[in-house]
């Protein structure tokens, strides 16, 4: 590994700040202290420990990737375990799959036809609202711990205001690590219960009458595609608290969708932020109800359950080391159909 031009320049003017962020560089009353002197071996040394957490190429990205997601996992977890989530046959959860099977069960199912806000409330004090202001302190332990596996004494700063800004890299944080996931349940979503919970968009039930919220909140209300509910206030951000109502959407599915445009957005999205073929293989299962069976992977053809009686079977060979972007791209698959989404059963394999 050498420095580029524009790394030596850097390393130069950036040599002296090493022992400020480096825990193996502090004295006995934990004081900084120069323990390297600057050479070309110790800037490449800096540049690597810098690279570490700072780093931008797809193996790094991966890496935090995953950290944060097993801080996911575990938080998920732990709040639908605290709020007595079980499983059907009445064991504790282990896994984010877990938790969505138990969002989805026959039971919520039931619930959800008499009263929405019952498996709304569970949606979102499990995963949806995992990453409100007031609930991301997993975050922040996560990427304390980042720093503190690889050596480097980080403290993050609370941000401009407490209440609605963030430290620059818990924003990061936040999408990063929770984006598949919440695209994963809202597939599962829709598809269990027909509705989809929107938190974005404000309920104007008070709006000033002629307003622009108030006309949308007329039409919506007189619209069988929405509904309305009401969340717990200790779920909902700040400003929502006063009147934690929610919209919910139909589900509507377009059949004149392209899926191959689907599939090579999403597998964009996986090469660019360095997905595990794993997280690849979950998002596409769920979010276009499409099968990848990677013969040579940890998921197995048994483990991906098959939701439709009757699929298009589609093979794309990709290389351990090809682009998966390409390799769909180029193969000669049929992605290009316009079908219906629950008729295509994508079959993707190493050679």
């Amino acid at each position: 590994m050498v420095l580029t031009e524009a790394g030596r320049r850097w390393t130069e003017e950036a040599f002296p700040s090493w022992p400020f962020f480096d825990r193996d560089q502090r004295d006995e009353l934990h004081r900084p202290y120069r323990k390297f002197e600057k050479t070309e071996e110790t800037k490449l040394a800096f540049a690597v420990f810098i690279q570490t957490f700072f780093g931008t190429s797809r193996r790094q990205k991966a890496m935090f990737g995953n950290h944060l997601h097993a801080a996911l996992r575990e938080e998920i977890v732990r709040r639908c375990t605290e709020d007595g989530g079980l499983l059907p046959d009445g064991t504790r959860p282990k896994s984010i799959k877990d938790v969505l099977n138990i969002i989805t069960s026959d039971h919520m199912k039931e619930l959800y036809k008499t009263d929405k806000s019952v498996p709304s409330n569970k949606m979102v004090r499990w995963v949806k609202g995992i990453t409100f202001e007031d609930s991301i302190s997993w975050v922040e332990s996560s990427i304390e711990d980042w720093f503190d596996k690889n050596g480097m004494l980080v403290v993050l700063g609370s941000g401009l205001s407490t209440k609605t800004r963030r430290n620059s890299l818990v924003r990061i944080a936040v999408k990063k690590g929770t984006t598949t996931v919440k695209d994963r349940l809202k597939v599962v979503e829709e598809k269990a219960f027909g509705w989809t919970l929107v938190l974005d968009q404000q309920v104007h039930r008070y709006a000033k009458q002629g307003s622009k919220e108030n006309a949308t909140y007329i039409k919506r209300m007189t619209d069988p595609n929405y509904d309305i509910v009401l969340l717990d206030p200790s779920l909902v951000p700040t400003s929502r608290k006063k009147y934690p109502a929610f919209w919910v959407k139909r589900r509507v599915i377009d059949a004149s969708m392209d899926v191959e445009a689907m599939v090579v957005g999403t597998v964009n999205a996986a090469v660019s932020e360095g997905w595990s073929l794993q997280q690849l293989v979950n998002v596409v299962e769920t979010k276009y109800e499409l099968a990848f069976t990677p013969e040579n992977s940890p998921i197995q053809a048994e483990d991906i359950p098959i939701h439709a009686p009757r699929r298009t079977e589609v093979s794309i060979p990709v290389s351990p080391t090809e682009d998966l972007t390409a390799a769909i791209t180029n193969a000669d698959c049929g992605l290009s159909l316009q079908a219906k989404m629950s008729n295509i059963f994508v079959r993707a394999h190493l050679y």
